[in-house]
Formats: structure tokens, sequence, C-alpha cells
């Protein structure tokens, strides 16, 4: 189990508190204090459970499948992988609690489900799914290959999205550098002669004044807003299932991007898990939790159910009116040709296209406004600052 310490160690006649979270303090002094002077060793106690949030869980479930792939045992795999991380890092910590577990008796996927590690529930289901059928390795490569497909989808969507971030970012930091500096120096000008200003030069002079206010004003309540929504999804059910729909249905051009992504994933899983020979009722159930939008989760919810009761799965899709009509036609061929896998991978692929092409209409239309957006404000600057100028130039002559 992992726990906190305060260490007080001297070392070239210099005292150094440390804190650190260990599950084996003996084997954490060997590696990192052993030419050490312990002074003193305190042992923290957390009413609280302390969140080690695991950012490199892809990785340990692509490592886990290679190993045992080679027929590696399982608990030696865990301690081979875990030993290629850094000691004290949070997937140090995971891993030897994982291992831990298993030396204990406990199923591995009762490891992966405590919450401080706040690991996803499509590999805690996953896990549950290689205990429950003793398919340990067949299980682990098919969760391996979704998570590397989901990871392949997301860097193309961050890709497509990377440059109009960048014209983005440039925009604004140019705002900021020009009103902070390059326009204090023509207002200086300005207010040497008594003449009157041109309209334009007027208000982009005002927008300065008030430009660091306004700023301030929109990032606290970006940030003030971010904060609430969280909140409320995280305490209130029914708001966070009306945000989640919103976010699937109400922000244009978006909102068809996440929605097409969300469905390409759950079809995605599902022909994943059918191709290492389960059962379409176990793939559903275990697809579910792709998904973290409560509206989608909730309609998934209740096909479900409506299976479970004995209807087909066509009607059941269909009712829910979550998925589009011609995959609901391609559920119903799959239904009575009785060749799920094809139909399934049919549907992820026709998907993935979309997503695809939906991507890159996002990123063809964001560029031409930003670029557009660049251009309206250089323009715009150097109307208000050139037209005194000219003007004083003709009054002078």
């Amino acid at each position: 189990m992992i726990k906190d310490y305060e260490i007080i160690y001297q070392q070239n006649n210099k005292q150094t508190k440390i804190k650190i979270s260990t599950d084996d303090l003996d084997r954490y002094i060997s590696n990192n204090l052993k030419n050490k002077n312990i002074i003193d060793i305190d042992k923290k106690q957390n009413l609280i459970p302390k969140s080690y949030k695991v950012k490199k869980i892809d990785e340990i479930i692509n490592s886990f499948d290679i190993m045992l792939q080679a027929n590696i045992k399982l608990d030696e795999v865990v301690l081979l992988v875990r030993d290629g991380y850094k000691a004290n890092s949070n997937e140090y910590l995971f891993l030897s609690n994982v291992y831990d577990c298993m030396k204990a008796g406990k199923p591995i996927y009762e490891a992966f489900a405590l919450p401080q590690f706040k690991i996803n529930n499509t590999i805690v289901s996953f896990l549950k799914l290689a205990q429950d059928s003793g398919e340990m390795k067949k299980t682990i490569k098919s969760l391996s290959l979704i998570l590397k497909k989901s990871t392949q989808i997301k860097e193309k969507i961050y890709s497509k999205l990377k440059y109009p971030l960048i014209l983005l970012t440039v925009l604004m930091v140019s705002f900021i550098v020009i009103f902070m500096v390059v326009v204090p120096k023509f207002e200086y000008i300005f207010s040497q002669f008594d003449t009157k200003l041109p309209y334009i030069t007027v208000l982009f002079l005002k927008i300065k004044e008030n430009f660091l206010f306004y700023l301030f004003v929109v990032l606290f309540f970006m940030f003030f807003s971010s904060l609430v929504i969280r909140y409320l999804k995280q305490n209130y059910k029914d708001i966070k299932l009306r945000l989640d729909k919103v976010a699937l249905f109400y922000i244009p051009y978006f909102s068809s991007a996440v929605f097409l992504f969300e469905k390409y994933r759950f079809f995605m899983t599902i022909k994943t898990i059918i191709r290492a020979n389960y059962k379409f009722e176990t793939a559903l159930k275990i697809s579910k939790n792709s998904t973290t939008n409560s509206y989608i989760l909730d309609k998934l919810d209740k096909i479900q159910l409506s299976i479970e009761q004995g209807d087909e799965i066509y009607s059941s899709f269909e009712n829910s009116k979550l998925f589009d009509s011609w995959a609901n036609r391609l559920l119903l061929s799959s239904q009575q040709s009785g060749d799920n896998l094809s139909v399934i991978s049919k549907i992820d692929t026709i998907y993935e296209d979309k997503l695809n092409k939906k991507i890159e209409n996002i990123s063809l239309m964001i560029e031409p406004i930003l670029i557009v957006l660049i251009g309206l404000f250089v323009l715009f600057m150097m109307l208000a600052i050139f037209l005194p100028v000219w003007e004083l130039g003709t009054i002078i002559k």
C-alpha cells in the first residue's frame, strides 16, 4: 500500500527535508538515499486518499500486451513493466499496488478500479472481462488495439487543429504587443497636436485603454465558468446530462465532430471485442464505458436493457434515436445474416471516414476565418494609426 513519509537527512553538513510517497520505504531509501545520513523519518496520516494520475496507462497496457504475447506470466509482467519507470513515479507506485493486489489473491481489475488512480472505466471493464473469461492475453491485446486507435484519432485531430491554434495564439500575442508597446508611442505623438483625430483612431485608442481590463474579465469568466461547469457536472446528474447533450447537438460545427468521434469509438470498441470472439451483448456492455458523455451513456443503458429483455438488436438501436438510420439498417442486416463482425466493421469504417472528413472541414474552415480576422485587425490598426499622420502631413503642407 502506498504511504506518505517526510524524511530528514544530512549530507555535506546540510540538512534536507523531502516528502515522498512509496509502497516500500526500505527499497526507496536503498535506491535514492543510500549514501545520505538519515536523521528522521515521519510517517504521514492521510485522512483523504491522495490521487495519483497515471498518465502513461496506454503505454503500460501496450507493454502488458507485448510481454503477454511472449508468454511471460502476468505477475512477472507487472514487475518488469514497473521497473521500467522511475522509482516514486505515479506509474511505479500504481504498478507496485497492482502487484501487491495480485499477491494478496485479488483480481487485477480491482487494483485498476481504485479511485485514487483514476483509470478509465473501459480499461477496468476489459480487465474484468479478462478475469472472468480467463483470456487475459487475448483481452489485453484487444484493449491495446483500442487504446492505440483512440490515440491515433486524437493525434489526428490535434494535428489538423494545430495550425489554427497557432494562428489564434499569434493573433492574441499581436494584440497584447500592439496595445502595450506600439500604440502608446503613437498616442503620445497624437497628444502633441491640437487636431481632431479621425473616429477610427479614437475608437482604436478607446479599445487600447480598456484592453487589459476586458482581457482579464474574459479570462476570469472562462476560468470561473469552467470551474462552475465542472462542479455542476460532478454533483448534479440532470445538469450533467443536459450539458453533455448541448456538447453533442448545439455547438455549431464542433458538436457534430464530437458526436461522430463518440459513435466511431463505440463501434470500434465493439468491433475489437467481437473480433476477440466475444458475443455482441458482451461487447455492448464493455463498449458503453468507452464514452464519458452521460447523454450517450444513458441511451446505451436503455439499449442494453432492451436487448436483455428480449428485444431485437436492430429495434433496440433504432428506438434509441442515437445512431444514424443507415447504421441501424446495417445492424438489421447483421441480425439477419448472423455476421456481426463484418457489418460492425463496415459501420466502424464509415464513421471513421465521416469523422476524418469532418475534422478536415473544420480545419479548412477555421484557417481562413483566422487569417481574415488577422487581416482585418491589421487594416484597422494601420488606418487608425496612419490616417492622423496623413492629415498632419496635409496640414503642414
